[in-house]
């Protein structure tokens, strides 16, 4: 059973409970345990912008700033060393440059999110009172980036530089770099939905615990998109986190009663027998012998029918190829006709695989039967995910 997330969002803490799976999962899910989702408003506005049509490759681009945002203060002290004087000729050695005492990141401009972008480099005046004043852009990778950098550098704090002892106006250049971090937002993202990660069967059958830690961003209409692996003690924990996130449904943040897209981090842990129920126990320790005790569909009254299936959610990560692509998915059907223990059997893509085992593990079946007898089964599934019906629906 996973345990729940405690959510920050700048100033702003509160404890939310993701929403519980039922009862008659407690067999089914791995000790799993959320310890801490991270989140700050991204300066993106619902008014000009659809993030579903964000394709992956703008997505890549972004997703760098909003791990540099997450748990990053919107005020920070900034390199003295990136700010140099324009004409570097006029420095002597009874020359001291205005020193910069507090430093506004640039906010993404909504609609330069579908492209990227990198450091805008900018000239500015700083007076004799330490006053920022008349900026000028020297190179930016684009224009879109212009407004919000001359906004940025207009925030920032000096106190004044000096020539032969007196006080004295500079001109001074500096690359302004770009965050997703707004203020401190009224309400986090939360699960509404909460999907539970599968746990890798082959570290499940040996024993193994772990973790997985994601970065990622809740947008408007409450899907997890731009996650990314921020750490794992092996590969697989977080391409299962991620698998979960984005089968997970979110309530998005909110800001001023308003629609936000908010940046997380997500860390799950994984601990193989911790929260089973005796028979999900019974089962695992089953596989884990050279002829387990599971029967084959062969060996049953009937092939058990499925009477719940959540569809596999198509990997963001392959969006931007658009192939139609495949899992193969063996688990077990146990005597209450829950899914447990998913297993990868083969995959055109690995992410499709983990889509796939994460989607399989929310079906349930009508219990197996055998000689009138309730009893655990092995099964195969597979899993198409169309490209096609992406294409059409996102």
């Amino acid at each position: 059973m996973c345990s729940y997330a405690l959510i920050f969002a700048g100033r702003f803490s509160s404890r939310k409970n993701l929403s519980k799976p039922d009862a008659a999962d407690t067999g089914v899910r791995m000790n799993c345990q959320a310890e801490l989702f991270q989140s700050s408003e991204l300066g993106l506005g619902p008014s000009n912008m659809n993030p579903s049509r964000l394709n992956h490759v703008s997505l890549v681009a972004v997703v760098f700033a909003v791990l540099a945002s997450l748990g990053a203060p919107s005020l920070s002290a900034a390199p003295q060393a990136l700010i140099e004087e324009v004409d570097g000729s006029r420095s002597a050695a009874n020359t001291v440059l205005p020193r910069l005492v507090s430093q506004v990141a640039a906010l993404y401009p909504a609609s330069h999110a579908r492209s990227g972008g990198e450091a805008v480099v900018v000239s500015f005046s700083v007076n004799e009172n330490g006053k920022v004043e008349n900026p000028k852009i020297l190179s930016t990778p684009s224009t879109l980036l212009e407004g919000a950098a001359k906004k940025a550098v207009l925030a920032w704090k000096f106190t004044p530089g000096s020539r032969l002892g007196k006080s004295a106006e500079f001109r001074l250049k500096a690359p302004v770099t770009f965050s997703v971090n707004g203020d401190s937002i009224d309400d986090a993202p939360s699960a509404s939905r909460k999907v539970a990660a599968v746990y890798p069967y082959e570290q499940l059958v040996k024993g193994q615990p772990g973790w997985g830690e994601v970065s990622f961003v809740v947008d408007y209409s409450g899907r997890a998109i731009l996650a990314a692996s921020t750490g794992a003690s092996d590969a697989a924990f977080s391409k299962s986190v991620i698998a979960m996130l984005e089968a997970t449904e979110f309530a998005p943040a909110k800001k001023d009663k308003r629609t936000v897209m908010a940046s997380s981090l997500d860390r799950e842990l994984f601990s193989p027998e911790a929260t089973l129920d005796p028979v999900a126990r019974n089962v695992l320790s089953q596989l884990r012998k050279a002829q387990p005790a599971i029967y084959a569909l062969a060996d049953l009254d009937d092939r058990p029918k499925a009477v719940t299936q959540h569809s596999a959610v198509y990997p963001r990560s392959m969006k931007t190829d658009g192939l139609t692509g495949q899992a193969e998915i063996e688990f077990i059907v146990d005597r209450d006709g829950r899914v447990l223990f998913p297993r990868i059997v083969s995959s055109t893509h690995e992410d499709f695989g983990w889509a796939a085992a994460t989607a399989v593990a929310q079906w349930k079946f009508n219990p197996p039967m055998r000689s009138g007898q309730r009893v655990d089964a092995r099964m195969t599934v597979p899993v198409i995910f169309d490209a096609q019906k992406l294409a059409s629906s996102d």
